[in-house]
């Protein structure tokens, strides 16, 4: 955690399990990759960076392909999702945030955070904008997680932080975009 004259050093487990994934996403595997600092502040990013693979990432070019189903599907169906790279980085800390404890002058909204995970290797799935429903999002997240689990990867517990997801919602509706 941002330590003065120290240096990250390299853990092996983390690209074994990066290259094991990106196998199991077929992933072009880079012949070489690159580290990059990305500053920026945020209460749970201690260092004021962030070690991350962003711009020369261990693989891309990959895809995962996954059954659709769902009580309100007449028929399930076979969805592909393109994955634009698989890219190892560091987390950063877990913020929570409270509400206010009274409405009559007491506390107001706190936020408190947790640097148990801060630091710590992970490996992150950027896919294309594909998803069209809820249920397509969801199904691929399932679907990843069970992956996860069966290849000893992750224990890809969402409650303990394992396995997070991050959704970028685009505002353009049949690729025209929407009047600002």
């Amino acid at each position: 955690m941002a330590t003065p004259g120290t240096l990250p050093s390299l853990n092996s487990q983390c690209i074994y399990r990066a290259l094991k994934m990106a196998r199991l996403l077929n992933c072009h595997v880079s012949e070489w990759s690159r580290f990059d600092r990305k500053h920026y502040f945020y209460g749970d990013m201690p260092a004021g960076y962030q070690i991350t693979q962003n711009h020369h990432p261990i693989a891309k070019n990959g895809n995962f392909g996954f059954w659709v189903f769902d009580e309100h599907l007449d028929v399930p169906y076979w969805k592909e999702v393109k994955i634009l790279q698989l890219q190892l980085e560091q987390d950063s800390g877990k913020t929570i945030h409270l509400p206010s404890t009274s409405s009559e002058g007491g506390e107001g909204p706190k936020s408190l955070i947790d640097y148990n995970r801060a630091g710590c290797a992970l490996i992150e799935i950027v896919t294309s904008p594909c998803f069209e429903t809820a249920i397509e999002a969801i199904r691929f997240v399932q679907t990843l997680r069970l992956l996860i689990i069966h290849h000893n990867l992750s224990n890809g517990e969402l409650h303990k932080g394992h396995l997070r997801v991050d959704a970028n919602v685009s505002l353009e509706r049949d690729t025209v975009p929407v009047e600002k």
